[in-house]
């Protein structure tokens, strides 16, 4: 990788928010221990229940986050990541990852990573606390769903309740 080419990346992984807030030289020192995967559409990249002992930064290309079924949940652009949370909470992947089509990604691998934070403290403060951001962000993004589901459910209820209680009025037979 040429110095420019180096740049550019820092630029785009400057932006990812697992990685915000780190100087061009820690994003460096990350980009040193990335390792270039290429993709072809329709290529399994990620298997639900998988270890998720590394994560992608997506360069080019799209993946489909697909549900049990292959239901397309969402979809994942260049200079986005994939990964990230399983790698460091240590549980199994969540879905099935599909490429939609060819591309490229930088895929970091939890040991080189893990070790590459063991010496550059600041780097692991930085980013455990990009990793605690990310989750309360997504805590708060799913009570605030759970509380639109609660509400939905009650109106549902109140309308059974009424529709019950009408049909279970005496009819006017004369």
């Amino acid at each position: 990788m040429n110095e420019a080419q180096l740049k550019q990346l820092v630029a785009v992984v400057r932006k990812l928010a697992i990685f915000r807030g780190l100087v061009p030289e820690e994003l460096q020192r990350l980009l040193h221990i990335c390792r270039l995967e290429r993709y072809e559409a329709g290529q399994q990249v990620y298997r639900k229940g998988g270890p998720s002992d590394e994560m992608l930064i997506l360069i080019q290309g799209s993946l489909s986050v697909l549900s049990p079924v292959g239901t397309e949940l969402a979809e994942i652009g260049p200079g986005m990541t994939i990964g990230e949370m399983g790698l460091f909470a240590e549980q199994p992947r969540s879905a099935d990852i599909v490429a939609k089509q060819p591309g490229m990604g930088f895929e970091i691998r939890k040991p080189e990573l893990d070790a590459l934070l063991k010496v550059n403290r600041e780097m692991l403060i930085k980013v455990q606390q990009n990793v605690i951001r990310m989750l309360a962000e997504r805590l708060q993004e799913t009570n605030v769903k759970l509380d639109r589901y609660g509400d939905t459910i009650e109106r549902l209820r109140n309308r059974i309740e009424k529709l019950v209680g009408e049909s279970e009025k005496p009819g006017e037979d004369g």
